[in-house]
């Protein structure tokens, strides 16, 4: 099968969608279809809507020769490949990753709505919000199916768009197989995000001043690293720390997993089915309680425990996995 993938960033870029376009193009190939990347270039310096034409034009020519395409987002990328799939009559399959619209709020607005309040109460969107929100409702109504990397964010969406049952797919993301980890020197908690709304890191670290005063020796890493840096200092580090408004599918706690490393997690997650009765789950809003978290899992019992909670999530869905899963979907076996 000649199948085309359509991501908004790939190696050498750094980040979970890059990472997981690049492994899903080698799980593909190793199973001996004919695999095309194509992948923003130009577009990222050019503004919304001139990026996504641009787009349209590479992804229309490159999709003659295909017989499906994968497309790993909604907008960026998904929105020109529905288009030049329904043009050209192409199955498309879209999975969905983050959320562009509730994104796109946050950072206009500074507002701290997590993301299942933005879909309940859905607040006033401006112009651009809009076109999002148009462009996601006509990416589920003509794509052939739309894959959810959770339950969590297939709920939260078909309680507000409309999409036909029969389309939507749920591929988890990557579990990898445990891996070894180094016992931490220092008690290090690894944050390390991109400074937007979503991340809520002004909580997180208020939050960790708050705890710094009960337990002086922690300390607070929060800053973005990417591929091999990034998975050194996960290695090394004591905990991991997401806070943020909402986190469907985190990679950097999967990881956390595979190296059994505790995590302090948002509640407003996709993954709480896979975590069990894991402890150190708390509210992005409420400072005292991810404080006390800090300063619980300081403590060397509790610290243990977590430990050993984080080692009974013992779940494995490797990237061969994924590329079975999606070559079902093109094949119609359901």
């Amino acid at each position: 099968m000649k199948i085309l993938i359509a991501t908004g960033i790939f190696p050498p870029d750094i980040g979970g969608p890059a990472k997981y376009a690049k492994a899903l193009f080698e799980e593909l190939s190793k199973e001996g279809h004919n695999v095309k990347i194509v992948a923003y270039r130009l577009e990222k310096k050019l503004p919304f809507g001139v990026r996504q034409i641009l787009y349209f034009v590479r992804i229309f020519f490159a999709a003659f020769r295909a017989n499906s395409i994968i497309a790993l987002d909604t907008v960026s990328v998904g929105f020109p490949a529905v288009v030049a799939s329904f043009v050209l009559g192409k199955k498309i399959v879209i999975r969905t990753g983050g959320d562009f619209l509730w994104e796109s709020y946050l950072e206009r607005t500074r507002q701290e709505l997590p993301l299942p309040a933005f879909y309940k109460i859905m607040p006033k969107l401006s112009f651009k919000e809009k076109v999002i929100a148009r462009i996601h409702q006509f990416v589920l109504s003509y794509t052939d199916y739309i894959v959810f990397s959770t339950a969590w964010q297939r709920d939260i969406w078909t309680g507000f768009y409309n999409v036909l049952p029969e389309k939507i797919r749920i591929i988890e993301n990557c579990y990898s197989e445990k891996k070894q980890s180094n016992i931490p020197s220092e008690k290090v908690f690894l944050g390390s995000a991109r400074n937007i709304v979503m991340k809520n890191l002004g909580v997180v670290e208020e939050a960790f001043l708050l705890a710094k005063q009960k337990v002086p020796d922690i300390e607070l890493d929060l800053k973005p690293y990417g591929g091999e840096e990034y998975e050194r200092r996960l290695r090394d580090c004591y905990a991991v720390v997401i806070v943020s408004l909402g986190d469907i599918s985190p990679n950097t706690i999967m990881e956390a997993i595979s190296f059994n490393k505790p995590f302090i997690l948002t509640k407003y997650n996709g993954l709480q089915n896979r975590l069990g009765d894991y402890p150190f789950i708390v509210d992005p809003h409420d400072i005292k309680g991810v404080a006390k978290a800090f300063v619980d899992l300081s403590n060397e019992v509790e610290y243990r425990k977590a430990i050993e909670a984080v080692k009974k999530i013992s779940f494995v869905h490797t990237y061969g996995q994924i590329a079975k899963e999606f070559l079902q979907i093109l094949n119609n076996n359901k």
